[in-house]
């Protein structure tokens, strides 16, 4: 043993004697029996070097892996980087201990001497992490508790947060499960050379090339605690750190004609007719879920043919990828056009995401079918529409939340000063108890026909003086049962129209309340652009 294997020995002799008995010195110095050191500083073997998991690494590395980051035949490779192996789970060989202090009474001290403007320990404040924005402040990286870590304790000259991992959270001031992967000095990503400007986890994270071999990262969980004052002036210190299991980016040179190959099945599948659900997975408020226009134009004419242009990707880490589909009808005449992305939904699960609204054909955008309410309600709206659930359940136009449709089922009407009444027993009484409230000036209601059925039609104002109710600081006109804040709210200076609806025998929702906002100088103009949708209201009774 040289002298530089026997200082790390040394150095991990005296952690872990610093936590026994939780952490067994036979598992640290077994770690260290099994690590190849590498004095050149390259990664040609593939192996970790002395800077890796101090060792705990080294007992997950020996022989052949097969590495599956997704349920996805098309997504999983095997990794022949002999006499490389990955383990299915983190050790604990070389882990765990409190970094840079060792103990609770040590930090209370180091707190002390922050708090007297000492610079051996204020570089442990970090203000940030203490703020509503920690996460957004981790994926910016540059924190010093971190990077030191990092560093002097684990050797690592250069590493990124591990944006793709789900766990991480903010726990009674700790932060806890925050990954980071190791980088290759001086090397770049071989299968990812051209970064992705649009993607914002970190500076050039698609530069960071893999430490175990082609496909794999060292990786390290740590937990970042204020252990003696929390705040923003708490220091901070790992109190918590393991080796993670290695992370794994994607070959997209198997990802790309495997995801390509895919995609053809489902556009085949729209041609011939049947066979094509089940490739985009469904949407809770789309009623053609699987995408506008699945099997034939909005003439219903079927598709002949389709072609496929690959816009852009793969991207780091798991081969992301965009297209653009053409499907063709009438002999070519009729173009329905639809963007494609196969993309991460979470957790490495990858699938592709059609997004309904910005299907066109021949060069105009086609509505979209929404429904509501578990189906019993469904509106067509142009893409210029955007589903929101901030209030109820609404379509917004574009960003403008005060121009909006809303929809909701059996609310209790709010009574002056912001209390809830009763339960309306039908659209009449739910009119008269709107009527009522003085915290608006509401026009006589007119019958009108809505979705085939009788209902009522009135325009709400907030009256001067109104009762200001909660979130969001405005007087609210009809609430739901369980919730006050997601009620129907009206601003100072907009307008409401009220449609009120009973709904037929058999309805899980005995009344419909519909409701178009925008302020008042823009409310012809929204009301306008809204009745299109208001005429394509259907209603649908439970089992019909």
């Amino acid at each position: 043993m040289n002298q530089l294997e026997q200082q790390l020995t040394d150095h991990l002799r005296r952690r872990a004697a610093a936590v026994t008995p939780r952490y067994d010195l036979e598992a640290v110095e077994l770690g260290i029996d099994h690590v190849e050191f590498d004095h050149r500083g390259d990664r040609s073997s593939r192996r970790p070097l002395i800077g890796a998991l101090v060792g705990a690494a080294a007992a997950a590395l020996v022989g052949v892996a097969v590495i599956a980051t997704r349920d996805d035949p098309t997504t999983t490779s095997t990794v022949s980087s002999s006499p490389t192996t990955i383990t299915d789970g983190p050790s604990n060989a070389g882990s765990g201990v409190m970094w840079p202090q060792s103990s609770v009474d040590e930090v209370r001290e180091a707190q002390e001497l922050a708090d007297a403007g000492d610079p051996a320990y204020t570089w442990q404040v970090e203000p940030q992490l203490s703020s509503q924005e920690w996460w957004g402040y981790l994926k910016a990286g540059g924190q010093e508790i971190v990077e030191r870590f990092l560093r002097e304790e684990l050797g690592w000259d250069h590493a990124i947060f591990n944006v793709f991992q789900g766990s991480t959270a903010e726990v009674d001031g700790e932060i806890r499960n925050v990954e980071y992967l190791r980088c290759a000095p001086n090397e770049t990503n071989v299968m990812y050379p051209l970064p992705r400007a649009e993607r914002q986890e970190a500076p050039s994270v698609e530069q960071c090339a893999p430490t175990i071999d082609d496909l794999h990262y060292q990786t390290v969980s740590l937990d970042l605690s204020q252990l003696a004052l929390q705040g923003p002036f708490g220091i901070w210190v790992v109190s918590r750190w393991a080796p993670a299991t290695p992370f794994a980016q994607t070959d997209p040179n198997i990802a790309e004609p495997a995801t390509t190959a895919r995609l053809e099945e489902f556009l085949a599948a729209r041609i011939a007719g049947e066979g094509a659900e089940g490739f985009v997975p469904g949407s809770s408020r789309v009623a053609n879920d699987e995408g506008p226009l699945l099997y034939a134009t909005t003439s219903g004419v079927p598709y002949e043919r389709y072609e496929i242009d690959h816009v852009s990707g793969p991207w780091w880490p798991y081969a992301e990828m965009e297209f653009t589909v053409r499907l063709f009808a009438d002999g070519g005449d009729t173009v329905v056009e639809q963007p494609i992305a196969w993309r991460d939904v979470g957790g490495a699960q990858l699938t592709f995401v059609l997004d309904a609204r910005r299907t066109m054909e021949n060069g105009q955008p086609v509505n979209v079918v929404y429904e509501f309410f578990d189906g019993e309600l469904t509106v067509s709206a142009s893409p210029s529409w955007e589903v929101s659930w901030t209030h109820a359940v609404a379509l917004t136009l574009g960003d403008q939340r005060v121009e909006r449709i809303e929809f909701m089922g059996d609310p209790l009407p709010i009574a002056t000063g912001c209390n809830k009444g009763p339960a309306a027993t039908g659209a009449n009484a739910l009119a008269e108890a709107i009527q009522s409230d003085s915290d608006f000036d509401v026009t006589t209601p007119v019958v009108v026909s809505v979705g085939g059925l009788q209902g009522l039609e009135m325009d709400i104002t907030s009256a001067p003086g109104a009762s200001i109710c909660e979130r969001p600081d405005s007087p609210v006109v009809v609430a739901p049962a369980e919730e006050f804040v997601d009620g129907l709210y009206l601003q100072q200076g907009t307008r409401m129209r009220l449609y009120l609806v009973d709904l037929p025998e058999g309805s899980r929702t005995r009344v419909m309340v519909i409701a178009i906002v925008a302020s008042e100088a823009r409310f012809e103009d929204v009301a306008a652009a809204a009745a299109s949708v208001i005429e394509s209201i259907k209603f649908h009774p439970q089992g019909s």
